[in-house]
């Protein structure tokens, strides 16, 4: 699905009676919900998909004209002040799908245990990226011109020890990654590298259950922008 895509949302409205309504894709973003003040389950590490003119009253599908499933229009909720509020975004089939398939076939799912977001290439560079990654992730998705940035971390974890908030994200065995479905799917390995104050280390790492990480990843990041190197401050 790309911005300017015509779509039919389609669900059963609260009288229980088929609704559909034609319209068309607006933007693709990351779903940003603000923190919950009662520790109720949030949404993250997901792009959705917004409509133009979008129909709130159901919840259903996307599909195209040919009636091919695209998505789901689907209900995030979440605390605003003390009230709770809900937000209907589509959510693209093949993260569905996935999911099926797991339950199905009873395969594992994992977690890198981070909440990520998104910086553009512009601000990272501000905040340190070397210009030869920033090309990297450039060539990579030439429209989007992004970065994933590590917003969050669960206390405790694996990824605890190795990240921190602010480090960006770059690669996935060896495969640039600029989106969070990109970080869902590398193949299997031991070794991760990172970059800190330009220079490439190596360490091994495992990521926990659940969600839909793979064991072992080779993981490379910049960690620059959240701790300034000592050397370059002496100077």
């Amino acid at each position: 699905m790309v911005a300017g895509e015509p779509v039919w949302a389609v669900g059963l409205g609260s009288d229980s009676q088929m609704r559909a309504r034609r319209t068309e894709i607006a933007s693709i973003d990351p779903l940003e919900l603000p923190l919950s003040r009662t520790m109720r389950f949030r949404d993250s590490n997901l792009e959705t998909v917004q409509l133009v003119n979008p129909p709130l009253e159901f919840d259903g599908v996307l599909a195209d004209k040919a009636g091919n499933v695209l998505g789901t229009w689907s209900s995030f909720a979440y605390e605003s002040g003390r009230e709770l509020s809900q937000d209907t975004r589509g959510v693209p089939i093949d993260l569905v799908a996935d999911m099926l398939d797991r339950v199905r076939n009873e395969r594992p799912l994992h977690s890198l245990e981070a909440e990520l977001g998104v910086l553009s290439l512009a601000n990272a560079r501000e905040i340190g990226l070397p210009h030869g990654w920033a090309q990297r992730l450039a060539q990579h998705a030439p429209t989007r011109r992004q970065a994933l940035t590590v917003v969050r971390i669960v206390g405790g974890s694996p990824a605890a020890q190795r990240l921190q908030q602010g480090d960006l994200l770059l690669a996935i065995d060896g495969n640039v990654v600029t989106r969070f479905r990109e970080v869902e799917k590398p193949r299997p390995t031991r070794i991760m590298c990172r970059s800190r104050c330009g220079a490439a280390r190596a360490s091994r790492r495992s990521t926990s259950p659940p969600r839909s990480f793979p064991e072992r990843t080779s993981i490379a990041w910049w960690s620059g922008p959240a701790r300034p190197c000592r050397r370059l401050i002496a100077r």
